[in-house]
């Protein structure tokens, strides 16, 4: 049986929704915005974050869908952004992590990162407590990470590869089992706040770029499984979407297969906050680096 799509009038709701140049983070975007919310959409580059909104603009008739530039790999460009945001509005419903990368080849931020590590998983983490506030002002209030059906991997002690080979698709996989524990870590935290915090698998296998950086037979298994299997972007969109704007209360802290509710993996508690405890060391030393703010201390928000 097919999925009512949701409308729900957001005219009075704010929501960011972060990689929403393209694929499954615009089309969650356009609905937003059709529903009348205020929608910031966000990418590493403007002009493709400014792309994005005038297509979303032109498809919604909206005039409430604003660009702004936020980069994951750069820990100034996340303290720009939650100051810029702040300054701009007094609330935020709802936010959408959708912004993903890997690469074949291993490659480091300015801050001696392994990249894929630092914008799928320490990024948005960062960016969770930059706009805790925001998000606390503004509840019922909701938070979404989308990740891939792929996950495992992870080596806690070992996020940047410097013991291990490097392997590009296995870097992704730590990384998604990272966003899994993570968000179930996040769920108790926020809640107490009135923070909902979904986690969303769109789909097995969804037609995005996401894999053209793979080479050789892996590119083209990805490839081939995409074509024969996967879904649209837009109808991929439909489960983030739910968790965004449907006015139900959805419990947090729960795994999505679309609007599905799925056996989460990954429950052991020690490893859970061994990895909560390592990734708020890491943000900590990574934001209390010179060049932020005054004084350059950065502070988590409680």
């Amino acid at each position: 049986m097919a999925l009512v799509p949701v409308k729900v009038d957001l005219s009075t709701k704010t929501c960011v929704v972060t990689g929403a140049s393209s694929g499954v983070g615009k089309e969650v975007a356009r609905n937003l915005a059709a529903m009348g919310a205020t929608v910031i959409v966000t990418s590493p580059g403007l002009d493709r974050a400014d792309a994005a909104r005038a297509e979303i603009v032109a498809s919604t008739q909206s005039r409430r869908v604003l660009a702004m530039k936020l980069d994951y790999s750069n820990r100034l460009s996340l303290r720009e952004f939650a100051e810029t945001f702040a300054e701009r509005h007094e609330h935020l419903h709802v936010l959408v992590h959708s912004a993903a990368t890997w690469s074949p080849t291993r490659e480091q931020t300015e801050d001696a990162i392994e990249r894929t590590w630092m914008v799928n998983v320490l990024g948005p983490h960062i960016l969770n407590r930059l706009l805790t506030d925001r998000l606390k002002a503004s509840t019922p209030s909701r938070i979404i990470h989308l990740a891939c059906n792929h996950a495992g991997d992870l080596d806690i002690e070992d996020t940047d590869f410097d013991q291990r080979r490097y392997d590009g698709w296995a870097a992704f996989r730590q990384s998604q089992q990272a966003v899994r524990m993570l968000s179930a870590s996040l769920a108790p935290r926020m809640s107490i706040h009135g923070v909902q915090v979904h986690l969303c698998v769109p789909g097995s296998t969804v037609r995005t770029g996401l894999h053209r950086n793979a080479r050789g037979l892996k590119r083209l298994r990805l490839a081939l499984a995409a074509r024969l299997f996967g879904v649209s972007p837009a109808a991929a969109a439909d489960g983030p979407t739910w968790l965004a704007a449907s006015p139900d209360v959805i419990p947090g802290g729960k795994l999505w297969l679309g609007r599905k509710e799925s056996q989460r993996r990954f429950r052991d508690a020690a490893k859970m906050q061994l990895l909560w405890d390592s990734v708020e060391r890491q943000a900590n030393g990574l934001m209390s680096k010179p060049g932020i703010g005054q004084s350059g201390l950065f502070r988590l928000p409680t």
